[in-house]
């Protein structure tokens, strides 16, 4: 079966690809360094109607926070230990926020998602506006909301003919 449209997202935490069908969608990724998935979602048991949301990256809050540790180690082995400012662990420590900064530089900008529940309210997928389809996004989360209505028609529609007794 072709698909009705493709969609990829890549963002510091890795990569996803959607391949949607008629009445369903398959989304194949990795994460960086932890694992690769390929799952299939079935369109009937996703609500319609998205909800939107801007999430900055966890890892910001880890850049804050090793500049922070950072800085206060600083201060402890320059005042509490009276180490002098050129020695060699006073320096691999301050060199560290570098690490901090580069890290919150890298993850500062928050990432628009579109999240799609089922009928119980758990979301059961998310789309990203991130990389180099970014500017598909929209089109895509579009395509995606009227694939599920047409899906759950087709549901609702052949419950009704079973009840009713129609061919």
């Amino acid at each position: 079966m072709d698909s009705i449209a493709t969609y990829s997202e890549t963002r510091l935490t890795g990569k996803r690809q959607f391949e949607l069908y008629p009445d369903s969608i398959r989304v194949r990724g990795r994460v960086f360094a932890k694992s690769d998935f390929d799952a299939t979602i079935p369109l009937k048991s996703l609500q319609p109607d998205c909800h939107r949301l801007r999430i900055r990256n966890s890892n910001f809050s880890a850049g804050l926070w090793i500049i922070l540790i950072s800085a206060l180690l600083v201060g402890i082995l320059l005042a509490g230990f009276k180490l002098p400012v050129n020695h060699a662990l006073v320096v691999l420590v301050a060199v560290q926020p570098i690490a901090g900064v580069c890290l919150c530089l890298a993850t500062f900008r928050k990432v628009e998602f579109s999240r799609f529940q089922n009928d119980a309210g758990v979301t059961l997928l998310d789309v990203a506006r991130a990389g180099k389809d970014k500017d598909r996004f929209d089109n895509f989360v579009e395509t995606l909301a009227t694939a599920i209505r047409t899906s759950r028609e087709t549901v609702e529609s052949a419950r009704l003919d079973e009840v009713t007794g129609k061919p």
